[in-house]
C-alpha cells in the first residue's frame, strides 16, 4: 500500500523502491506537484430597507450560488435582492458549490420589521420572565417554537405543556440573546436574554 502526503503546495521528489519475491529490487524517482486548492467559502451580509433586503455575497471560490430567504422563495443570483411579505424573523441560508465539487453554507437571521415600531412589534405577548435563567414561559400551547442565537445558528431546546403555558428548558444554553420563533405563517419572534 502506497500513500505518500505532502505538507503544503510545491514540487516533491518520490521515490518507488519495489523488491520481488527472488531479491531483484528496482528504484525509480518521479515529481508531483501539489498545487493549493481553492476551497469555497460561504459568507454574506445583507441590509434591510422596510420589506427590501440587499443581500451582499462575499463569499470566495463559488461556482455556483443557491440562496434560501426563509419565506419559500429561492435564487441562483451572485447577490439578489428580495422583498419579504411583512414583518418577521427569517432564517436566511447560501449554499455555494465550488469547481472542485465542495459546498459551503452560511445562515443569518433576517429582521424585517414595520418602520418604527421594531421594539414594540418584538414585546408583544412577550416570553417571561426575560432575562431567563433555567427556564423561559411563554402563554401559548398551540404553536411550535424555535430558538435562534444571535448569529443565526438553531439552538436545540425542550418543551413542555404546563396548563396554559409551554415551558422551554434554558438552562444548558450559554449566555447571551436569542431569538424565539414562533412556527407559523405570521413568524412571530421574540428577543430573549439568557443569564445564568
Amino acid at each position: 500500500m502506497f500513500n505518500p502526503s505532502a505538507i503544503g503546495p510545491g514540487t516533491y521528489e518520490l521515490t518507488y523502491w519495489v523488491e520481488n519475491e527472488f531479491g531483484c529490487d528496482a528504484t525509480t524517482e518521479v515529481d508531483v506537484v501539489v498545487v493549493e486548492l481553492n476551497v469555497a467559502d460561504a459568507d454574506y451580509s445583507w441590509e434591510a430597507f422596510g420589506t427590501l433586503v440587499e443581500f451582499e455575497n462575499l463569499s470566495i471560490n463559488g461556482e455556483e450560488y443557491s440562496w434560501n430567504f426563509g419565506d419559500g422563495d429561492t435564487s441562483t443570483q451572485f447577490q439578489p435582492v428580495h422583498t419579504y411579505a411583512g414583518p418577521g424573523l427569517y432564517l436566511t441560508q447560501l449554499v455555494i458549490f465550488g469547481n472542485c465539487g465542495e459546498i459551503d453554507t452560511a445562515l443569518s437571521l433576517v429582521s424585517i420589521f414595520p418602520q418604527g415600531v421594531a421594539s414594540s412589534w418584538l414585546l408583544e405577548s412577550q416570553p417571561f420572565p426575560n432575562p431567563a435563567n433555567s427556564l423561559l414561559r411563554i402563554e401559548d400551547v398551540h404553536s411550535g417554537y424555535e430558538l435562534f442565537d444571535a448569529k443565526g445558528k438553531r439552538s436545540l431546546i425542550f418543551s413542555r405543556r404546563n396548563g396554559r403555558y409551554q415551558e422551554f428548558n434554558t438552562s444548558h444554553l450559554s449566555n447571551g440573546i436569542y431569538y424565539l420563533k414562533q412556527i407559523s405563517k405570521s413568524n412571530k419572534c421574540f428577543k430573549v436574554e439568557i443569564i445564568h
